[in-house]
């Protein structure tokens, strides 16, 4: 995961489903204020899945169904472009997932980045890093071990880890591990780390020999 998949988790998320090409089975919980959903039905299609209308439903205001009108060869790949280019017009912070398998999008995405704009394709909802993660710390707290998720979050960050004790004690407590632990769980899973040599500890400042 790269520092411009990861994104700040303020800034402005839009995930925008190519119904015609995915029709992802499950939604994960989309509660932030920061976070919206556009979902592109294409001319000829007239159902829709009950996990993307109830998604819908709870996110009120920030989701929206944009509906094809006319059949034609990547017209629905007309209108995403079309929304991305006026949303990021409007929002120039936002960053943009598209959902879909059609790699077609993959030069449209490129050329968002070179302009500056956030945008990443992904074949499945629950492939968006910030919402894996979010996923990993809700089974980390049905089974009360961070350990895992704790690895994994330091060895997507490669070019951000936090470089002394104190900062990585204080991220494996707020960013690492969404706010779930207090300070002594917090200490728990630092030590592990140092246990088995994911962190060595020089002085006050740490290092990452495993990643």
């Amino acid at each position: 995961m790269t520092t411009a998949a990861i994104t700040s988790i303020t800034r402005p998320q839009y995930i925008c489903i190519d119904w015609e090409n995915v029709q992802p089975e499950v939604f994960p919980s989309l509660h932030a204020e920061h976070v919206n959903m556009l979902v592109f039905v294409g001319a000829q299609q007239g159902k829709l899945s009950f996990p993307v209308v109830e998604a819908v439903q709870k996110m009120g205001s920030r989701a929206q169904y944009v509906k094809v009108t006319q059949p034609g060869n990547n017209a629905l790949d007309m209108h995403i472009a079309f929304y991305l280019g006026k949303i990021a017009s409007e929002k120039p912070t936002a960053y943009f997932h598209i959902i879909s398998k059609d790699t077609d999008y993959d030069p449209l995405v490129q050329h968002l980045k070179s302009l500056g704009i956030g945008a990443k394709r992904h074949s499945d909802v629950m492939d968006i890093e910030w919402i894996k993660h979010t996923k990993s710390i809700a089974l980390a707290k049905e089974s009360n071990d961070f350990f895992q998720v704790a690895v994994e979050w330091l060895q997507a960050r490669s070019n951000n880890r936090p470089a002394s004790v104190q900062a990585i004690k204080n991220t494996l407590k707020s960013a690492a591990l969404g706010n779930s632990l207090d300070d002594t769980q917090a200490e728990t899973v630092f030590n592990e780390l140092v246990e088995k040599k994911y962190v060595v500890v020089h002085g006050a400042q740490v290092i990452y020999p495993k990643f």
